[in-house]
């Protein structure tokens, strides 16, 4: 489990740095939106929902990390990784949740569950990992 662990750990690195991107964009855009009156309702839900994404993929970032940390042996490291992977999946239910709330179909909600698979194994690697180390 500790190379599935280093392999899902270097995906959610390169998916958070995405997902800090995305977050960026949509905190811009949710500001451009609150700056005009007629709107400035949606602006402030498309603030917060940025401000979650940005939460979310900065968890899933440290726990990228901790988690490549942990597939090298290091107990410390992957008790850490765990702690903040189910941190990443609370954050990801929250804001594909919202998601959901505003556009709710077939297609959301595939996506929902196609977003989950990533933390999940995730969490399973680093558990499975934890046992190993433990022995």
């Amino acid at each position: 489990m500790k190379k599935t662990l280093k392999v899902v750990s270097i995906i959610m690195i390169v998916f958070a740095a995405i997902d800090i991107a995305l977050s960026v964009a949509t905190l811009a855009g949710g500001g451009c939106l609150s700056a005009v009156s007629e709107v400035a309702a949606v602006g402030i839900a498309v603030i917060i929902a940025g401000v979650i994404m940005l939460c979310g993929g900065v968890f899933q970032l440290i726990s990228g990390i901790m988690g490549l940390g942990g597939s090298n042996g290091d107990l410390k490291k992957v008790s850490t990784a765990i702690v903040l992977g189910w941190i990443t999946l609370i954050c990801n239910v929250v804001g594909n949740i919202s998601n959901l709330v505003q556009n709710f179909s077939v297609s959301t909600v595939i996506s929902f569950l196609i977003a989950l698979v990533l933390p999940v194994l995730f969490l399973v690697s680093a558990i499975k990992t934890k046992a190993e180390i433990n022995g």
